[in-house]
Order: C-alpha cells, then sequence, then structure tokens
C-alpha cells in the first residue's frame, strides 16, 4: 500500500469515527440501539447469515458464467475467494472501491489466468451484478405499491438506472465502444499491466472479449444469477432489521438498502462505518422511520458486511499466495523440463 492510499485511509477512518459518534451521540438513542441489539432475534440472524451465503454462490456462479464464452471455466471455489479478496479490500480501502477490483485482477493474473479473460470478465460482473440489483429493488417496489406508498423519486432514480444499464449493455456489444473503453483503461492502468507482463497493444483482446461476452446467452445466465444473489442480499437486510423489529414493513430494509449503496459511494471511511449509519438513519427518519431502529439494524448487518467479508478476505489472500507460489514453482519446472507428470 503506497503512503497516499494509507493516508487516504487514516483520514477515512477518522471521519468514520467522527460520523459513528454524531450519529449516536445526537442522531438516535444510543442506550435504545444497544438494547435492541442485545435483544436481536437469533434465528432471524441464522437467516441473514443464509441468506449471506446465497449471495456469495449466486455471485460466484453468475462470475464464472461470464468466462465461459471465452473458453475458460475456473474452479469455483477460486472465484469465491477472489470475491471475498474484493470485499475485504473494498471494505478497508472504501476511499478507493476500485482497488477491491483490481485486486481481483492482480489474484487471476497470480494464478495464471490470462488477463484477456479476467479483466472482461470482472467489467461484465460489475454491469450484470448493478443491473441485478436494479432488477431486485424494482421488483420490490412493485410488490409493496400495494401495501404502501413508494416515493416517487426512488421509483424513477430506479427506472433510470435500468435504463442506464440497458444503455452499458448495448454498448459492450459494440466493437467500437468497447476499443474506445479499454483504450482509456489500459492507458490507465499501464504501470499494473507491466508489472504483470502483459502488452499494452492487447486492448484489441480485451474489448472482443468484452463483445462476445455481452452478446452470447451466458450474459443472461449471469444476471440470473446476479438477481438471485442480490436477492438474497436484500432479504438478509431484511432478516437483520426483523431480528430487532418483528413488526417492520417490508419495504423499510429495501429502502435502508438503497440508501446503504447510495452512502457507500459517497463514503471515504473504511467499510463506510459511522457515515452509512448517518445517512441512512437521516434518510430513513425523513420517511417517518424511527433512527434507532435503522442504526441498531446496520450495526446488526456490520457482521455480514464488513466482518466476515475482512476475514474471509483475510484468509483468502493467504490461500491464494500459497497457491500461486506453488503455480509458479510448478510452471518453472515445466519450463525447465521437470514437469509433473
Amino acid at each position: 500500500m503506497d503512503r497516499a492510499t494509507l493516508l487516504k485511509a487514516l483520514l477515512g477512518a477518522g471521519l468514520g469515527a467522527a460520523a459513528l459518534y454524531v450519529t449516536l451521540a445526537h442522531l438516535v438513542d444510543a442506550r435504545r440501539v444497544l438494547h435492541e441489539l442485545a435483544t436481536a432475534d437469533p434465528g432471524w440472524m441464522l437467516a441473514a447469515g443464509a441468506c449471506e451465503i446465497l449471495w456469495f454462490l449466486a455471485c460466484a456462479c453468475g462470475w464464472r458464467a461470464t468466462f465461459i464464452p471465452l473458453g475458460e471455466a475456473p474452479a469455483r471455489r477460486w472465484l469465491l475467494a477472489l470475491y471475498t479478496v474484493k470485499l475485504m479490500v473494498n471494505n478497508v480501502l472504501s476511499a478507493g472501491r476500485v482497488l477491491g477490483d483490481v485486486a481481483r485482477v492482480y489474484y487471476g493474473a497470480r494464478l495464471g489466468w490470462p488477463l484477456r479473460s479476467t479483466v472482461p470478465t470482472v467489467l461484465a460482473d460489475i454491469v450484470l451484478g448493478n443491473l441485478g440489483y436494479i432488477l431486485v429493488v424494482l421488483a420490490a417496489l412493485a410488490l409493496s405499491l400495494s401495501v404502501a406508498r413508494v416515493p416517487l423519486e426512488l421509483a424513477v432514480l430506479n427506472v433510470a438506472g435500468l435504463v442506464a444499464g440497458a444503455v452499458l449493455w448495448a454498448a459492450m456489444r459494440s466493437e467500437r465502444a468497447c476499443r474506445e473503453l479499454y483504450g482509456v483503461v489500459c492507458e490507465a492502468a499501464e504501470g499494473l499491466l507491466r508489472r504483470l507482463g502483459y502488452p499494452l497493444e492487447s486492448a484489441d483482446e480485451f474489448a472482443d472479449a468484452t463483445v462476445r461476452i455481452f452478446r452470447s446467452d451466458r450474459a443472461w445466465t449471469a444476471l440470473a444469477h446476479y438477481t438471485v444473489g442480490w436477492a438474497a442480499r436484500v432479504l438478509r437486510l431484511c432478516c437483520v432489521t426483523w431480528a430487532i423489529w418483528p413488526s417492520a414493513p417490508p419495504l423499510v430494509p429495501v429502502l435502508m438498502s438503497v440508501a446503504v449503496r447510495g452512502s457507500a459511494v459517497l463514503s471515504v471511511s473504511p467499510a463506510g462505518i459511522g457515515i452509512i449509519e448517518g445517512i441512512t438513519a437521516g434518510a430513513m427518519a425523513v420517511l417517518g422511520v424511527d433512527p434507532s431502529r435503522v442504526v441498531a439494524a446496520l450495526l446488526l448487518d456490520r457482521v455480514y458486511a464488513t466482518l466476515i467479508p475482512v476475514l474471509l478476505g483475510a484468509v483468502s489472500v493467504l490461500v491464494l499466495e500459497q497457491r500461486a507460489l506453488r503455480g509458479a514453482g510448478e510452471r518453472g519446472r515445466s519450463r525447465g523440463g521437470g514437469g509433473v507428470r
């Protein structure tokens, strides 16, 4: 980690701590938050854990589906490991969320995966994953129309997001658009590409691979997996909310999920701690929802959103390093004529 990134992380941690203090001291009743946490229903917490497992598996299957049009089929266990590394990096270094995807590309290369496959599939994972989330939110809003009033602004925002996602999908099917995109990406990532030993003139390979992914039926398969995964993740927040507030309307955790994702974009603290809680509680208070319950649910959700991914990511880094070193040794022996038979 370079000095600038470290300083940003430390500054973000300070801002997050200050935001969490302001939230607990002035926006909510801290004693009530602690009481809600102490009396949380363990049954709903177990259900939330099951939802998180389903999310991980669905995302790994969705990402794997994007490799298939390129003639690759990585083992799901390595895709899961790379996903946890991405989440760990994004949680620890929230100020640079793209670093999680850079870590995926880096460790994919360490495992011997060609960048012409890894880079386009990571891009497809980002595009299709966000489309899956928007579809889940729109479906939840549509189901909620019969029982609650949905804020018009939220519905319009998600419809606009869906349209933007569809336009981006169409662009990814265009060879010209992809070449222009990767020309910019390769120029920005010149140092990383050279470190990984990849020629800079391979932007066309990235573009061709991306077009093949988005023109294939596997893109729709991946989108279906991501949609299931994000449905499980929204249900996880529902379960956590019901663990402390059993009578909460289903629309409440859906709106919390949207507020969390929106505030995470603005957050500079590690895992968005403090800033996400403050912004989400404030937004939900405007909609008439008790901010103390909102903050209690979000802090409880940190077990799945932050603690578990960071721990799994740290373990995955150790496993990936060992695997990469073993693979490098095997490739070296093979080049020297002493390959394993």
